[in-house]
């Protein structure tokens, strides 16, 4: 039930701001994270029900903080693919 409550924020809040994509962080080394993420993955690609599958950038980060210049460049990497997709739709 707890799952399905954040599937329903996720796409209450891609709904609400128009979202280009979604990224979705879990812990390194957390069963239930790890096993949330797969669901999620498969959920946000197929579940959402619009005519495609709403881009995901799924991050598993360590419980420190020392590998921050790594996440922003993955961060920066998912939001320039979602600006070029938006430049070849519209193209």
């Amino acid at each position: 039930a707890k799952i399905d409550q954040r599937h329903a924020e996720v796409k209450r809040l891609v709904d609400e701001f128009h979202a280009d994509g979604v990224i979705y962080e879990n812990m390194k080394f957390c069963e239930y994270w790890g096993y949330e993420r797969a669901i999620a993955a498969k959920w946000l690609a197929e579940g959402l029900n619009v005519p495609s599958a709403i881009p995901t950038c799924q991050i598993e980060r360590d419980y420190a903080n020392a590998a921050t210049g790594q996440l922003r460049t993955r961060f920066q990497a998912f939001v320039e693919s979602l600006e070029i997709k938006k430049l070849q739709a519209n193209a």
